[in-house]
């Protein structure tokens, strides 16, 4: 198969129907219709996305999850807040992802938040995080997930640490068919 070039950025890349007709990078950066993140060439996309809303305090939302010790805020963006958690009961470190309530008000925001869950919790894979549960607790959507210690994406981009060689072989090794996702009914199912 012959390598072709990406209409959004110019790369040359081996294609796949799994890549929407975009080249990796291009689908890893957002470029899907509808979604409004930065491509990696633009220079706001160096930094931490900018936050429109403050995450509320733990002591906000710890009466909604009385089965979570609340230990801290990870990170924030503007479209949802990151708590790192411990489920007590089994003795194990989760994420808690919330949505804001502005944008738990929209019809809109909850379903992409919903859809995200599903999607979420439906893979298996090593390098994707593993969904515990999801819902509504008193006035807040949730994800309650994996938690991961280290730097997120936007920190590293941020950091500039990764040469664009390594950015385009990590790339590639995650849209690669061979490393693709399985879910969950299908690795069951084997």
């Amino acid at each position: 198969m012959d390598a072709i070039v990406c209409d959004q950025c110019g790369q040359s890349y081996m294609p796949s129907k799994r890549l929407r007709g975009l080249c990796p990078l291009c689908l890893l950066t957002g470029s899907l219709p509808g979604n409004d993140v930065e491509s990696p060439s633009t220079p706001a996309s160096k930094s931490a996305p900018t936050a429109c809303f403050v995450p509320p305090a733990v002591r906000d939302i710890a009466a909604h999850f009385p089965q979570l010790e609340i230990e801290g805020l990870a990170g924030h963006c503007g479209m949802s807040c990151v708590y790192q958690v411990r489920q007590t009961h089994l003795n194990r470190s989760a994420a808690l992802k919330l949505l804001p309530r502005e944008v738990a008000e929209s019809v809109c925001g909850v379903e992409r938040f919903q859809r995200e869950a599903k999607t979420l919790a439906q893979l298996q894979h090593p390098q994707i995080v593993e969904v515990y549960d999801a819902g509504q607790a008193g006035p807040w959507c949730f994800i309650l997930m994996e938690f991961v210690s280290g730097p997120n994406l936007w920190q590293l981009l941020g950091a500039s640490s990764l040469p664009p060689s390594d950015v385009k072989r990590i790339v590639s090794e995650i849209c690669d068919e061979r490393n693709m996702p399985t879910t969950r009914e299908s690795s069951i199912a084997t």
